[in-house]
């Protein structure tokens, strides 16, 4: 490492944040996003994992 930055992050990282927060705006999930929330639709391989973890208890 010579000491210099990595100027790929100087664009890469503002780009996907920007797209990131302008598409949850306009979608309106954007508070659901920043806070983490609980997706709208898990997966359903996860509800299965859930219901055999309860049953095996």
């Amino acid at each position: 490492m010579d000491g210099h930055g990595q100027p790929a992050l100087l664009y890469i990282v503002p780009f996907t944040l920007g797209t990131f927060l302008s598409l949850g705006k306009k979608r309106g999930e954007l508070k659901i996003l920043w806070t983490r929330g609980e997706p709208e639709r898990p997966c359903p391989h996860m509800q299965e994992e859930v219901q055999q973890s309860l049953n095996q208890h």
